[in-house]
C-alpha cells in the first residue's frame, strides 16, 4: 500500500523470519510494486541504508514479540537511520486500558510470551521512544481487537 501511494519511494522491508520475506516478496510481485526485502532482525543496521537516510520508518506488530532490550535496539536503529525531521510510524500493542483489553491480551501473552508482552501491556512504547531521541511522539489511533488494544504511535526525529 505504502509502495502504491508513494511510487517513486525506495522501500526496504525487513523481517527475521524468511517464510515471512517469501510471503512478503509474492505479495509485491502479485501488486506490481519493486520493494527491497531483506532477512534481518530490526536492530540489525541494514548495509543498503546509510543512517540519516530515511524519510520515514515504519514498525509494524514487531516489538511485543521482542524482549525489552530488543524492543530498545530496533527503535534506536530507526531513529539512527532517520534523516533530521523523518518520522516513524508504529503500530503495535500498547497499553491495555480497560479489564476486558487486558483480557484479549493474554491470547497474545499466551502465545508470545509473558515477558516481552508485558512491557508493551505496562505501557513502555512512550518511555522507550524518548530513551532513544524522539521528542515529538503521539497516538494517532487505537483500533481495539479481539485480542486487545493495536496503537499507532507517530514519532518525529527532531531537527
Amino acid at each position: 500500500m505504502i509502495k502504491k501511494r508513494a511510487s517513486g519511494a525506495r522501500l526496504v522491508a525487513v523481517d527475521p523470519d524468511p517464510e515471512v520475506r517469501l510471503i512478503g516478496e509474492r505479495k509485491a510481485r502479485a501488486a506490481g510494486v519493486e520493494i527491497e526485502y531483506v532477512t534481518a532482525v530490526g536492530d540489525t543496521p541494514l548495509p543498503s541504508v546509510e543512517a540519516a537516510s530515511a524519510d520515514a520508518v515504519t514498525c509494524s506488530l514487531v516489538l511485543h514479540q521482542c524482549p525489552l532490550e530488543a524492543k530498545q535496539a530496533i527503535l534506536e536503529n530507526a531513529f539512527r537511520l532517520l534523516k533530521p525531521g523523518g518520522r516513524l510510524v508504529l503500530a503495535d500493542y500498547g497499553e491495555q486500558p480497560t479489564p476486558l483489553m487486558r483480557l484479549a491480551f493474554l491470547l497474545v501473552q499466551i502465545t508470545d510470551g509473558f515477558e516481552p508482552t508485558e512491557h508493551n501491556r505496562r505501557g513502555a512504547i512512550p518511555r522507550l521512544l524518548q530513551a532513544c531521541g524522539f521528542r515529538r511522539t503521539e497516538i494517532v489511533a487505537r483500533v481495539p481487537t479481539s485480542t486487545g488494544l493495536i496503537s499507532i504511535w507517530r514519532a518525529t526525529k527532531e531537527v
